[in-house]
């Protein structure tokens, strides 16, 4: 996924990723289930916004992932099947 800050005249902030299967009862993207995040950079200084926030199951501005620049940023996450 990549992620334009561009558009929004800030920096893009993601709480929490959830990707559900068909059957819509298990998160597919949640560390917990085996996924793992990743993304192209976070913002420096702020352990808060740490790139495991991503999909680590807990909602609010505290634990999310914020990337180090304005420009296009991306972030991945390898989910088990």
């Amino acid at each position: 996924m990549v992620i334009s800050g561009a558009n929004s005249g800030g920096q893009p902030c993601i709480d929490e990723l959830e990707v559900y299967a068909p059957e819509g009862d298990r998160n597919l993207a949640l560390a917990t289930n085996g996924a793992k995040a990743s993304a192209s950079s976070l913002l420096p200084g702020y352990s808060a916004h740490a790139v495991e926030h991503l999909n680590d199951g807990e909602y609010g501005n505290a634990r999310s992932w914020i990337p180090a620049t304005t420009g296009e940023e991306w972030r991945r996450s390898s989910c088990p099947r």
